[in-house]
């Protein structure tokens, strides 16, 4: 039998090829230097905030039988007084339009005697409440002493006002229901703490209306009719 052939001499592997050289990574250019920031402008200041509970009034203890027009003209002399509240024979709450006439009330008033009395005035810690009788066209004055003074007579007060219904109580005190608010309100102004027939009178706004009123005696006319009727029928 024939001997086999010899294998064939294996091929030299190829050898791989080199690979080129990486190109040189091309330089970064160089880096911008900051800009130079501009200055900070200061900020103004931010104005102080008032303390809590401040307000552009004083609380002035002891005060006595002063009116409201009183107290606007006694510290007035301090600055524009824009609104006054009163409890009498207690305090008064007077309230300016600036801070600094707060201090000129204190060094002008602060345990000095205003209308007779000694008074402390000291900076009030409350603002200015809403006026519950803002707008009312009705006035409470007193004293009118119903036993000794006329209809007519009380009248003689609202001279040149237009009274649209007045009532004398026996508690010695007027309600009186005007045309208007602005007339009230100029009514009270000019009339309380003046005289009438030998006394002071105060006089301010009242919360009550000519609507309520009579809506009052409409409802008081519907239960004497039922309790007529009641009667009536049984």
């Amino acid at each position: 039998m024939p001997a086999k052939a010899a294998a064939k001499p294996a091929k030299p592997a190829a050898k791989a090829a080199p690979k080129p050289a990486a190109k040189a990574a091309a330089p970064k250019p160089a880096a911008k230097a900051p800009a130079p920031k501009a200055a900070a402008v200061p900020k103004p200041a931010a104005a102080p905030k008032a303390a809590a509970g401040a307000s552009n009034g004083v609380y002035v203890k002891n005060w006595g039988t002063g009116s409201v027009a009183d107290a606007k003209a006694v510290f007035s002399a301090a600055g524009n007084v824009t609104k006054v509240q009163l409890r009498r024979h207690r305090y008064a709450i007077v309230f300016f339009d600036n801070s600094a006439a707060v201090k000129k009330a204190i060094d002008l008033f602060n345990e000095k005697e205003v209308l007779g009395q000694t008074v402390l005035v000291v900076p009030a810690k409350t603002s200015p409440r809403a006026d519950a009788h803002e707008n009312s066209a009705c006035v409470f004055v007193s004293p009118i002493f119903r036993p000794s003074t006329t209809k007519k007579q009380a009248m003689e007060l609202f001279a040149g006002v237009k009274v649209l219904r007045m009532r004398i109580y026996r508690q010695n005190f007027v309600y009186a229901y005007l045309d208007s608010a602005a007339a009230a309100k100029k009514f009270a102004e000019e009339k309380d703490g003046t005289e009438f027939r030998g006394h002071k009178l105060r006089v301010k706004l009242s919360a009550r209306s000519l609507e309520k009123l009579q809506a009052r005696q409409e409802a008081s006319k519907v239960v004497m009719a039922a309790h007529r009727h009641h009667k009536e029928h049984h």
